[in-house]
């Protein structure tokens, strides 16, 4: 079977928020249920080699009362137990539930399994960026994790783009969806950031090609808590940056032209995020912005960019990439030809990016469950 397309990924938020409405049953009753029947998991979360899943949280909003998290994840085999942490601390086990008929459609990557906690409400009151992952085993191992952050009240406090903006960035309208999902790359990036830099230390970051700012809006509020910390953002797309300009303060937004170089000095950021925007640009294009990437950022900072190595096609093209189809979604935002739907194995990025920057990892469905992670370090 081929891989399946991203407007597929785009969609499945939506198959499993309407199981969850369906499902009235979906949180497991616990109670008679002890850590030590299910699985034997660490107290504190020690998960840094644990592929990340593919999978999806469930919305995640808290007004009183019990706090349900709930979601599904992916492995090559049946799950049987989920344990739950929240700021690095084991704070439940509970058994898989029993995956609905609408999942049958995703077997053929791995099987679906879905997780149903309950916080009481003494435990769910959780302040702003909380890290909550998800570890899924096996009767024998911990196998697969997911995890994000969390934001009480984020449909009120987090401005939402107008439908057409995050359509265009996303293929989603639901307002809620897409915060969620820019909350979840941004504890993604920050996750990985952090093994590699300490985040205390950075003084600016650039969310490079931001779109509509559903990452950048977590991000410059993550960084907040650090006096010094500066975080930008920049995209081709003028309407976008406009609207983030009037609605999303404490950041920078700045236009930039589909071809390098950007404004901005020499070593001018310690890290450098971008999701989902290599993976729309043709080769060549992808060589011009990563010399102006390394450019731009400071020696021995960090660039982390996702990339798409599952192929639409049977065979993998020689080489080992696909920039062939034009994506036309930038339609009169970009220039004729120039937006692609762009597919790459991880051989051809290790060895052409190699060029630019060090090559430190590739991740697997590092980001949204949907593309792979590179991170990169500029050389000394």
């Amino acid at each position: 079977m081929k891989p399946f397309s991203k407007s597929f990924w785009r969609a499945l938020p939506a198959i499993f928020s309407r199981h969850l409405r369906e499902d009235k049953t979906s949180t497991h009753d616990h109670a008679a249920e002890t850590p030590a029947t299910l699985c034997a998991l660490p107290e504190r979360s020690d998960f840094e080699s644990l592929a990340p899943g593919v999978g999806y949280f469930g919305a995640l909003e808290y007004t009183n009362g019990p706090f349900p998290i709930n979601g599904w994840l992916l492995a090559p085999q049946q799950l049987k137990t989920f344990g739950l942490y929240i700021d690095d601390a084991l704070v439940q086990v509970v058994p898989a539930q029993k995956t609905p008929p609408d999942f049958g459609v995703i077997n053929a990557k791995g099987v679906p399994s879905l997780f149903a906690f309950l916080l009481s409400e003494e435990s769910a009151d959780l302040p702003s960026f909380a890290r909550i992952q998800v570890v899924g085993c096996t009767a024998e191992k911990p196998v697969r994790q997911l995890a994000t952050f969390f934001r009480p009240a984020m449909n009120s406090s987090v401005p939402t783009p107008p439908a057409e903006l995050m359509e265009r960035v996303t293929g989603n309208r639901d307002g809620h969806l897409v915060k969620a999902a820019g909350l979840r790359c941004c504890c993604e990036f920050l996750d990985t950031l952090s093994r590699y830099q300490d985040l205390g230390t950075i003084r600016r970051v650039l969310d490079w090609g931001c779109g509509c700012g559903r990452v950048t809006v977590h991000l410059k509020d993550f960084f907040s808590r650090y006096p010094d910390a500066e975080v930008y953002g920049c995209d081709i797309d003028r309407e976008a940056i406009g609207w983030c300009q009037q609605n999303i303060d404490a950041a920078r937004f700045s236009t930039i032209e589909p071809f390098p170089p950007t404004n901005w000095p020499a070593n001018t950021f310690d890290a450098v995020v971008s999701c989902s925007v290599f993976t729309h640009l043709a080769r060549d294009v992808q060589h011009a912005w990563l010399n102006e990437m390394n450019r731009i950022t400071v020696p021995g900072g960090i660039l982390l960019a996702s990339v798409v190595s599952k192929f639409p096609v049977s065979r993998v093209p020689p080489g080992g990439i696909y920039d062939d189809v034009v994506d036309v979604r930038l339609e009169g935002i970009a220039p004729d030809g120039y937006y692609r739907s762009t597919h790459q194995t991880r051989d051809y990025t290790l060895r052409e990016w190699s060029a630019h920057f060090d090559v430190l990892e590739f991740i697997e469905n590092g980001i949204e469950s949907a593309q792979d992670l590179v991170v990169m370090r500029k050389r000394v």
